[in-house]
């Protein structure tokens, strides 16, 4: 099940959040406690900006506006904790296991890195996470703590001065369209960096997995994110085991029929290695999974 609503609080409803919500949703009130605590209630107040409203015994004012998001399914996931590698202040480095999400989204976030990141350091710091990862997959997930250091990254990111080594698989046997006989890379690989308006990328490891009827593959050179390496998978023509099916890379670049969500989540793409020197400390920076 899966509804979203919008509710505006009148001079005669309830002004106690968790009986207005019980008054109006369908829902019981320990499933309406527990998807606030799981960040998929929403408070609108005015012109402010609108925050998550997590305590069931919150106040509210006639005029306020509740949105309630809930997704039964997501609600009901298990929680994956993620592992912190480095904690460097200004930013950490985090070990995302599969089946996390680096950023909550209006359904809720109890399942997502960026709050995982928020209470481990007991809501003292800010988390923007600066590599994402998708849910299915683990990965490296460089998390921010401060504008500044957002901004600094991003520049050093935009410019290649982070060198990233990700991993994916390819539904099918991909070896010949991949390397020539003599092992160095196909016409095709750069054919498709160019289609994808990428710098040429470097292909490592490759292994077809009989099992699973996969290519196996490293990536590294020109790939800031998961959309640059999926644009470069589609311009190649290739898809990707997705949920049990092989769904091609050029569908994964597309939203959702809900508009909310991302396909990208369901990419089998992790993220293995990281390696800048910082440009704070100019100390060389090297994780690994």
């Amino acid at each position: 099940m899966k509804t979203s609503a919008a509710l505006e609080v009148e001079t005669t409803d309830s002004l106690i959040a968790i009986d207005f919500l019980v008054d109006n949703v369908n829902l019981s009130k320990s499933r309406l406690k527990k998807l606030m605590n799981a960040g998929g209630v929403w408070l609108r107040r005015g012109s402010s900006p609108r925050y998550r409203l997590r305590r069931a015994m919150s106040d509210l004012k006639p005029g306020d506006v509740l949105e309630v998001y809930y997704d039964e399914a997501l609600l009901e996931q298990p929680i994956r904790q993620s592992h912190l590698v480095k904690d460097n202040d200004i930013y950490s480095v985090w070990q995302k296991p599969a089946g996390v999400f680096c950023m909550g989204s209006d359904w809720g976030d109890h399942n997502c890195l960026d709050r995982q990141v928020e209470l481990y350091f007991h809501k003292q710091r800010p988390a923007w996470p600066l590599t994402l990862v998708p849910a299915a997959a683990r990965g490296l997930v460089m998390v921010s703590h401060h504008k500044r250091a957002s901004a600094r990254f991003l520049e050093h990111w935009e410019s290649g001065e982070i060198q990233a080594r990700w991993r994916l698989l390819l539904s099918g046997d991909q070896r010949a369209r991949l390397q020539k006989a003599d092992g160095s890379a196909s016409p095709l690989v750069a054919a498709a960096c160019s289609d994808a308006g990428l710098s040429d990328l470097s292909v490592q490891n490759l292994e077809y997995q009989a099992g699973n009827r996969s290519t196996r593959l490293d990536v590294s050179g020109g790939i800031q994110s998961v959309e640059s390496l999926l644009r470069w998978a589609a311009a190649m023509e290739v898809s990707l085991p997705c949920a049990g099916e092989s769904v091609p890379a050029a569908e994964l670049l597309l939203p959702t029929e809900e508009g909310d969500e991302s396909r990208l989540e369901l990419a089998p793409v992790e993220l293995l290695a990281l390696q800048f020197e910082c440009p704070f400390s100019g100390v060389q920076q090297a994780f690994a999974l």
